[in-house]
């Protein structure tokens, strides 16, 4: 007989695999998060954004601490020189210039005449999905998953028998 916590590992391990579930392909796994309303076993969730940066910060070699230096700079209504990057971070103008521009390729940061934008993270733009495994009691998952809709844009039950 298998356990739900052994359940959980082999879930885990199909969840990060690529497209697994309805080709979605997930940024971000969190095993057991608390909330008000619950504890899901699994809550998700992607992203294009975060997506893009998972992929920067998977393949850049450049120090993430003055990455976010950087973006904390760039505002979207605000377009930002390099110059006043500079200024701001302390940071040589032709690390900013080669960073920002890496983070162009990653569709991070946006580029108008000689100015910088960075567009934050909406709320809106993340795919939230929790995931609730029970090896018994299938009922009480479903109203455990119900309560879960409150935060999630998907709730999903995965009764295993």
């Amino acid at each position: 007989m298998i356990s739900e916590y052994q359940m959980g590992d082999i879930f885990d391990r199909h969840l990060k695999k690529s497209k697994f579930i309805r080709n979605k392909n997930f940024t971000s796994i969190v095993r057991e998060r608390e909330f008000k309303t619950g504890i899901p076993d699994f809550l998700c969730s992607s992203s294009e954004q975060n997506l893009n940066l998972y992929n920067f910060v998977k393949n850049t070699k450049r120090d993430l601490r003055n990455c976010s230096r950087i973006l904390a700079q760039l505002k979207n209504k605000a377009p930002r020189k390099i110059s006043y990057i500079s200024q701001q971070t302390n940071l040589n103008k032709s690390f900013i210039k080669n960073t920002l521009g890496e983070m162009l390729d990653y569709n991070l940061v946006k580029k108008a005449n000689d100015c910088f934008t960075f567009d934050k993270f909406k709320i809106s733009d993340i795919d939230l999905w929790s995931f609730e495994l029970k090896l018994n009691d299938w009922k009480g998952a479903i109203h455990q998953a119900s309560r879960y809709s409150i935060f999630s844009n998907r709730s999903i039950v995965m009764p295993v028998s």
